[in-house]
């Protein structure tokens, strides 16, 4: 499907070792700056954010749903976007929520940063850690690119606090790109001592989409600038002569090693991208000379051996 492949490369970001809301602060703002890099608008990516501390505050102190039925409850969140009404309705029902539950899970799925003082999760350790990282997003003027969105779940076996997700505003792309969050626990799996870590995943997949999606991929130019072509077999030697003068002066040159018909030789340097390509027949290489076609153009003209490099 669109943005999954069966194999993609990725690259991570992460802060091991710091309980500092800065760390998570600091991860975003890099999430951010990524994206800047890639030559985004301000308006064509947003960040979503939410606390795993609160949500599970909220289902243990609010909703008083016991710890057996929590991750079903969770799996049907995570799905909210992208099923109807009625099946997260059913979702939730065969968790065990009632009608009631099921309505004040919405309302808690609709907070904004403004509504969190004022709700029941107030009093959580999450509240506290959503206040700072949105105050600190704030002042270092980024607080129109993040907004708090409770229904982002992410990883339930690992993450522990602050997860959020990069989307893309595109209406024909309108997805999640990558995401991260709050991981205290996992390091400690494999080490005696507990490290603490933060951080995001981005794949190269989702991330072409983008680009592509906002017209941002840059046109590549090609690594050949010259491809010095073979007349016939017996030209070998001063193509690869040829080949060298070009290299000497800085020009990045190939020469053709194999002798094939002309045109597949043209044909095989324009689907290259190579502007250039140089040939010398018998006729030319009587007069020092040799022919200059510029592929673009389609403009070919004679010029000395001596010439040809300038």
């Amino acid at each position: 499907q669109r943005g999954r492949l069966r194999e993609h490369w990725q690259f991570n970001v992460d802060i091991l070792g710091s309980d500092s809301i800065g760390a998570d602060q600091e991860i975003i703002e890099v999430a951010i700056g990524v994206m800047r890099g890639l030559g985004a608008d301000q308006k064509d990516f947003q960040i979503h954010i939410a606390n795993r501390r609160l949500l599970t505050y909220f289902l243990d102190n609010v909703l008083k749903i016991p710890g057996t039925d929590q991750q079903g409850v969770c799996r049907a969140i995570d799905k909210k976007a992208k099923i109807s009404r009625e099946k997260f309705h059913a979702m939730l029902a065969t968790q065990n929520l009632s009608e009631d539950q099921i309505q004040e899970l919405e309302a808690y799925m609709a907070l904004t940063v403004e509504d969190l003082s004022s709700h029941p999760v107030s009093g959580s350790e999450g509240f506290v850690e959503l206040q700072d990282l949105f105050e600190g997003l704030d002042s270092a003027g980024l607080s129109e690119l993040c907004v708090l969105d409770t229904s982002i779940v992410r990883g339930l076996d690992y993450y522990t606090g602050t997860v959020f997700e990069m989307f893309d505003q595109a209406p024909e792309n309108k997805r999640a790109l990558f995401g991260g969050g709050r991981y205290d626990n996992l390091v400690g799996l494999f080490s005696k001592e507990r490290i603490t870590g933060v951080g995001f995943g981005m794949g190269d997949v989702t991330v072409r989409d983008f680009i592509e999606t906002h017209k941002l991929l840059p046109e590549l130019r090609p690594a050949i600038e010259v491809h010095v072509a073979l007349f016939d077999e017996e030209s070998a030697r001063a193509a690869a002569e040829l080949a060298r003068s070009f290299r000497k002066a800085g020009i990045r040159a190939t020469a053709q090693l194999e002798f094939t018909k002309l045109g597949k030789q043209f044909k095989w340097a324009d689907s290259k991208g190579i502007p250039i390509v140089i040939l010398q027949g018998p006729d030319e290489k009587s007069r020092g000379e040799v022919q200059v076609k510029n592929l673009k153009t389609r403009d070919q003209q004679a010029v000395q051996i001596e010439q040809a490099v300038e």
